[in-house]
This record gives C-alpha cells, sequence and structure tokens, in this order.
C-alpha cells in the first residue's frame, strides 16, 4: 500500500500543522510555509499570541492549552 503525500502513515488523515508565532506575536510570517504545506496535503492552523494579558510562558500555556487540536497533530514553533 502506497502512502498518500502529506498524511499519517497508520490512517490515511491528512497531517494537520500547527503553527505558532514567532518573534511577531501574530502568525502572519507563516503565511507561505502553511500554503505550501497546504499544497501538499496537510491541513495547516497558525494561532496568533494575545495582545493583551500575561505574556510569561506558564500564562500563555493556559491560554493556549483549550485552542489546541483535538486530534493528532504536528505542533512547529
Amino acid at each position: 500500500m502506497r502512502k498518500k503525500q502529506g498524511c499519517d502513515a497508520a490512517s490515511a488523515a491528512p497531517l494537520h500543522v500547527l503553527m505558532l508565532p514567532g518573534l511577531d506575536g501574530t502568525g502572519s510570517m507563516s503565511t507561505p510555509l502553511l500554503s505550501a504545506l497546504q499544497a501538499h496535503g496537510m491541513t495547516t492552523q497558525a494561532i496568533a499570541l494575545p495582545a493583551q494579558g500575561g505574556q510569561d510562558y506558564a500564562t500563555l500555556a493556559r491560554w493556549l492549552w483549550p485552542q489546541l487540536p483535538r486530534h493528532p497533530f504536528i505542533l512547529l514553533a
């Protein structure tokens, strides 16, 4: 059986790539990469960091946790 490009070999479901933003905090700089991944059959999502509130790791982790997909994904940060 041949593996479909951009798919998980076990399930043949599209790989999902979740990208956290770089230094700009918005994720807008990742658009070209996410577009390229989509062209290879992957689903993508970029999450921008909140502009208000605490910016320490613990606060951001609590904010991010409920936004994570409930299915397998690749975290690109």
